[in-house]
């Protein structure tokens, strides 16, 4: 009688359980990228740059499992990079003094996603066997290359008011990301 009554009770208390899961709101699932890495506070002020500073190139590397010699990627300040680094087996990746981690196997990378805005050299380490993989080289821009305005151009850095037109010269003009006009309406 006693086992009867426990029976009912447990399908009673499964029933409503799955009533109130079908009725609330489904959560998001992590995106991918945010449960493989972590951030830390060099990461976050790398994220935090002003838009002006990361108006580089977008490097796409990809650093297969088992890769007799460490690969070198080279960069500037302002470039955004795409990485992706395999491991056989499966490892913790590390990318040395820009904090982020992430865990790899032969199938799936760890994926970040930088926007380098401090000139460096920063090691990619397996950390389970203390192996660096890459190391990633991040230059100065050179003269000339600089996103914007350049002076003496045709986009008013010459003109007939020296540079100074009304948002106060080339110096303040930011360039306009396509993906904000929809937060800007």
């Amino acid at each position: 009688m006693a086992a009867r009554r426990a029976l009912i009770f447990i399908l009673a208390f499964l029933g409503g359980a799955s009533l109130v899961a079908a009725l609330l709101p489904a959560t998001p699932l992590p995106d991918e990228d945010q449960s493989t890495s972590t951030t830390t506070e060099s990461s976050e002020e790398m994220r935090a740059a002003p838009r002006a500073e990361l108006d580089g190139e977008l490097i796409r590397v990809e650093i297969p499992a088992g890769q007799a010699k460490p690969e070198t990627i080279h960069a500037e300040v302002g470039d955004q990079l795409e990485l992706q680094v395999y491991a056989k087996p499966g490892d913790q990746v590390e990318l040395t003094d820009l904090g982020p981690t992430g865990f790899a196997d032969e199938f799936a990378p760890a994926r970040f996603d930088l926007a380098l805005t401090e000139p460096g050299s920063y090691e990619i380490e397996l950390v389970g066997r203390g192996r660096t993989v890459g190391e990633i080289v991040v230059s100065a821009p050179k003269p000339g290359d600089a996103p914007g305005p350049q002076p003496g151009g045709t986009d008013g850095g010459g003109g007939p008011t020296g540079g100074q037109g009304d948002e106060g010269g080339p110096d303040r003009a930011m360039p306009i990301d396509p993906m904000d006009a929809t937060e800007r309406v």
